[in-house]
């Protein structure tokens, strides 16, 4: 969609015009109220039957309003020239305890509608509040508003569809009450207390709208027709972090752990191309308030031509003879925010979710108004986004949005979801990270504003930074215990003793430099640090490097291989990741991950414990690699004037071997590579807590290629990337195998369905062909707090013991495990535990509110009331 298409789509002419609509609607109707649900029934016609754009945007809102209003009229002559039929003696018993029973199933409806709908829904109608009081309570814009009352009476519709086994017969029953003037005061029914104007006014809101026979219609109309396909550069985004990047999470206590997964091999027991199996995949279209949506061609992969499309409810389904699925939007009007994810061992259901798509153009900038170049733009959900769906999640997988800024500062991003409430931000070496609302239209404004991180007042080392010629040296990276700065343009920096910890050391490294390493003259006393006023660090000279030729046993050169330092120098770390000097020095970046969580490290010291898992990107400040060329050859560079030993890895075997020690800047190195020793066969049996044999489990046969535990301010940290080599599905007796095993090093990560992730050394072994791998029963559950005697932001769970069970949020790409789970308007979504948890613990500002006894169980979503 073009920019101006953008700008004539129905969501941005509503945000735009939403005042001058109820200027209009005042200048028609008698009194504020009419006006009120005159301005409702326009959004919601908008939002539900509009073009997909308007050229004439009030020309085409001057005629929904007029419509609207002029029915509304009609509606009121024949609700005069009927009322007194309507609700004479002469409809039977049993009609009339039809409509109360109808009447009591809406108001159940509207109570159980999750948030933030249930109160919109409720302050409208219930209440009686005009939109703009509501956003006045909520803290939120009258559009929000809007369009949640729209969401809600969508939700409301499917759900009456549903308990009614279709809309003829709930809509039959009704007519008679929307047709009858509200009446003033409660109802009760069953011990259910309903404002009747709840009921009357919500349905109203639909008829009036035509919403009705609409979306019956699309129950038993034609199929959508597809719209033209996205391009590619429209969809393919960029991964979160770049490829070299550790998925490293905010640094909060409640974070836990990431695990990435294997990549998508096929499973071994996968059946030969001539016996395909064929299946049929049924799944969902929702929005991104988890609302089904019809009408969304799907194509495979990224999104390109459209193979199926969503109808009623959101359903789409598909035939197939792949093993691993994976459909996106197909309109590029809809940009997706998950993909379905599908395997023949998947049992979630698939779901899409979409967005309004549209294209961003910002710049970043410092406080001056300078573009600032190479910041690394990030797009984030909104909190507790997941939280939103009562669906589980697992049969999807999440997009991202990326983008770095050019040499002006300027970035563009193609496809971006228009999500109210979404963030965009950004972090560049040497600036402190900055976060704005991200746009919901193509014309908001996307400048993102960088300031110099604030340098302590009191406790602090200050110093500069200067190359063997006395020059200052700006960026160079200074490290003071667990505390670490940038120099600006001056070569200037300013470190916080309290954050460093320990203070006995600074260490200055800059790419192409070899480091500047000053001790502590004196020990600290009181207010003095122990160090001069000014600390002054010369850098020494320029890095020195490792250059050398890797041939097999024949003296064949040997093409691939990666190769890095098996004893690199730690010196610090920056926000969670550890990071060491030959890897700075040999210039490689530091990973945006790694400068967004050192903007969010905690305030104090603890020990909290986090663990990261990714796989070998590109050289990054976190491990930095050669790669032998076709001849073999090599440089490795970043080091100083001593001795190393090289490790040499094979990705694709995951084969390693460890050479003797090397100096640094000798005569190019003649390397022989010597395969390690394999074992023949690697094979075992995967089985529950409960001794059974697991099916369609999933293992994943991998390498440690370089990993760190280190001390970070705030607890500790385990950062590890891995080479993954194959992944085999466990068969109807859980058994698996592999065939010409490394025999050192080698490890193995079962994933399942039904099972908790975990991961397992085979070193640990005494008979690589009898591997018994235990793991825990996984189960899913949803928490909704409902209990108006106490609020929870957060929740945990406990084992029978006490002690800590992980809160897993799983799709089939990725397991994310943390120490607790935020709760976002009482609800926290569908999450994964183990069967161990049992009891659940409540928590609002890291307080214990309550604590719930817990029965999970494998195979169903658990929901917890509380």
């Amino acid at each position: 969609m073009t920019r101006g298409a953008e700008l004539r789509a129905p969501e941005a002419i509503l945000e735009r015009n939403l005042e001058w609509i109820r200027a209009l609607a005042r200048s028609l109707a008698r009194d504020e109220a009419d006006a009120d649900d005159l301005v409702q029934d326009a959004c919601v016609a908008a939002l539900e039957s509009a073009p997909e754009t308007v050229e004439r945007p009030r020309r085409w809102l001057a005629t929904v309003v007029g419509n609207l209003w002029r029915e509304s009229g009609r509606s009121r002559e024949r609700r005069r020239a009927r009322d007194t039929d309507a609700f004479r003696g002469d409809r039977t018993r049993d009609d009339i305890v039809e409509q109360v029973q109808v009447f009591r199933e809406v108001a159940e409806c509207v109570v159980a509608l999750h948030e933030p709908y249930r109160t919109a829904v409720l302050m409208r109608f219930w209440e009686g509040l005009p939109p703009r009081a509501i956003a006045a309570r909520l803290g939120t814009t009258p559009a929000t508003v809007q369009n949640r009352i729209a969401r809600g009476l969508a939700l409301l519709r499917e759900r009456l569809d549903a308990a009614r086994g279709g809309r003829a017969t709930w809509l039959a029953a009704l007519l008679p009450w929307v047709e009858r003037p509200a009446a003033p005061t409660a109802l009760s029914i069953g011990g259910l207390v309903v404002n009747a104007k709840l009921v009357l006014a919500s349905l109203s809101l639909v008829v009036a709208a035509g919403a009705l026979l609409v979306w019956a219609q699309r129950d038993g109309g034609p199929e959508v027709v597809a719209r033209a396909p996205a391009p590619a550069e429209a969809q393919a985004h960029e991964p979160l972090a770049a490829p070299n990047a550790p998925a490293l999470a905010p640094a909060s206590p409640e974070i836990r752990r990431e695990l990435a997964t294997s990549p998508a091999v096929a499973p071994a027991s996968a059946a030969p191309a001539a016996e395909k199996t064929a299946w049929t995949i049924r799944g969902r279209v929702l929005d991104v308030e988890g609302v089904p949506l019809p009408g969304i061609p799907l194509g495979a992969g990224g999104g390109g031509p459209a193979i199926t499309s969503s109808g009623a409810g959101g359903k789409f389904e598909l035939a197939t003879t792949e093993r691993d699925v994976r459909l996106a939007s197909a309109d590029p009007a809809w940009t997706t925010v998950r993909s379905a994810a599908w395997r023949p061992d998947s049992e979630s259901e698939p779901l899409v979710v979409v967005a309004r798509s549209i294209d961003v153009q910002g710049r970043v900038q410092d406080a001056n108004g300078e573009g600032l170049a190479s910041a690394r733009i990030r797009f984030a959900m909104p909190p507790g986004f997941e939280a939103r769906f009562d669906k589980p999640l697992e049969g999807s997988v999440s997009m991202s949005w990326s983008a770095t800024s050019g040499p002006d500062g300027a970035f563009s991003i193609r496809g971006m979801p228009s999500i109210p409430g979404a963030t965009l931000s950004a972090v560049l070496e040497g600036f402190a990270r900055s976060e704005v609302p991200a746009p919901v239209g193509p014309a908001d404004p996307a400048v993102i504003v960088l300031a110099r991180p604030a340098r302590p007042v009191t406790g602090r080392v200050a110093g500069r930074v200067l190359d063997d010629q006395g020059n200052p040296v700006p960026t160079a990276r200074v490290f003071l215990g667990l505390a670490s700065v940038t120099t600006d343009a001056k070569g200037e920096f300013a470190l916080d003793v309290a954050r460093a910890v320990s203070t006995d050391r600074i260490v200055a490294v800059k790419a192409g430099w070899l480091p500047a390493i000053l001790e502590r003259t004196r020990e600290p006393r009181g207010e003095d640090t122990g160090w001069p006023a000014l600390v002054e660090l010369v850098l020494p000279g320029p890095v020195l490097s490792i250059r050398g030729r890797v041939v097999d046993k024949k003296g064949d050169p040997v093409a691939g291989l990666r190769v890095s330092i098996a004893d690199p120098t730690p010196i610090g770390t920056i926000g969670q990741m550890p990071v060491h000097a030959e890897f700075l020095g040999a210039g490689s970046p530091i990973p945006a991950a790694a400068l967004e969580t050192e903007s969010r490290m905690p305030s104090a010291d603890g020990d909290n414990f986090n663990d990261y898992y990714m796989r070998v990107g590109a050289p990054s400040a976190f491990f930095h690699f050669a790669t032998t060329g076709a001849d073999g050859s090599f440089e490795l560079g970043g080091l100083a004037d001593k001795r190393y030993r090289l490790r040499l890895q094979e990705p694709k075997t995951c084969a390693f071997s460890t050479t003797e020690e090397l100096r640094a800047g000798a005569p190019p190195a003649r390397i022989e590579w010597l395969a390690p020793p394999l074992w023949e066969r690697v094979a075992g049996t995967v089985v529950d807590d409960e001794d059974r044999p697991v099916a369609g489990a999933l293992v994943s046969l991998e390498r440690e290629a370089f990993g760190v535990r280190t001390r970070v301010f705030g607890g500790r940290v385990y950062v590890t990337m891995r080479d993954p080599r194959e992944r085999v599905a466990t068969d109807a007796d859980g058994h698996f195998e592999f065939r010409d095993v490394p025999s050192e090093g080698m490890g193995v990560q079962v994933r399942g369905e039904s099972v908790v992730p975990d991961e397992f050394l085979l070193a640990k072994v005494s008979a690589p062909g009898a591997v018994k791998i235990a793991v825990h029963q996984r189960c899913k559950f949803e928490v909704v707090v409902v209990s108006g005697g106490f609020a929870a932001d957060e929740l945990a769970l406990q084992d029978v013991h006490g002690a800590q069970v992980d809160v897993l949020r799983m799709d089939l790409e990725s397991v994310n495990a943390y120490s607790s789970a935020a709760i976002t308007d009482g609800r926290s979504g569908v999450l994964s535990a183990s069967s161990a948890a049992k009891t659940l613990v409540l928590k609002k500002d890291g307080v214990v509110v309550k604590t719930v006894p817990l029965q999970l169980r494998g195979g169903e979503v658990t929901r917890i009331q509380v």
